[in-house]
């Protein structure tokens, strides 16, 4: 007779713990831990920015395609204070977004490059929102910013200056991120039609000298 086929050693399968991890979602803990470590978030923030669907995805995916000195605050700033009213508004969630990443990268590329101010950024956002597919520096264009004559700008700067001894006093004693301010102030001043990056420039010269 012949004997029946042997019967197949049984092996357990091998469990990789790292891989498992892997594949695990990330636990909140870990994620409030990574949004401190990595963007610098407090407590408050994190709690925003993880209490609406989709929101620390859509905020990782912005500062993935920016340079690693960019501000977070400001990508921070504009997904919670602006885009999230937006979406609000709407009823609507961040996968449902009416401004996309590429977008809303571009205003926070043209923030840090001093192309924008808050202002401008905050009336181009709301075009996005509102349909404009274009990215922020087309939309700027279209704003037909208007360009004074550089001794009048220079006028506009140094009026600014002049009502706020206050913030000269602490860009003298090295606070220099108060020029921010200092632009703000004279766009408002030149109904924002003004280019900001030339109005830093002059800012700059002009309070560059009163440190001497």
């Amino acid at each position: 007779d012949s004997l029946p086929p042997p019967v197949s050693e049984f092996k357990e399968p091998v469990i990789n713990i790292d891989e498992l991890r892997r594949e695990l979602p990330e636990l909140p803990s870990e994620l409030r831990t990574r949004l401190y470590q990595i963007y610098g978030l407090n407590s408050t923030q994190i709690q925003v920015l993880m209490g609406k669907t989709g929101a620390v995805e859509y905020f990782e995916d912005v500062i993935k395609n920016l340079p690693n000195n960019v501000d977070t605050q400001t990508v921070y700033a504009l997904v919670t204070s602006e885009l999230y009213g937006i979406l609000d508004e709407r009823k609507v969630e961040f996968d449902k977004s009416p401004v996309s990443v590429d977008q809303m990268v571009s205003i926070v590329a043209m923030l840090h490059e001093g192309q924008l101010i808050r202002a401008l950024g905050k009336q181009i956002l709301k075009q996005m929102a509102n349909g404009d597919s274009r990215l922020a520096s087309a939309i700027k264009k279209e704003l037909k910013l208007e360009s004074l004559d550089e001794d009048e700008l220079l006028k506009a700067c140094q009026q600014i200056i002049g009502l706020n001894p206050d913030q000269v006093a602490q860009y003298c004693s090295g606070t220099t991120k108060v020029l921010g301010y200092f632009v703000g102030e004279v766009m408002k001043l030149t109904k924002y039609k003004q280019d900001p990056k030339t109005i830093k420039l002059l800012l700059t010269k002009s309070l560059e000298k009163l440190k001497n």
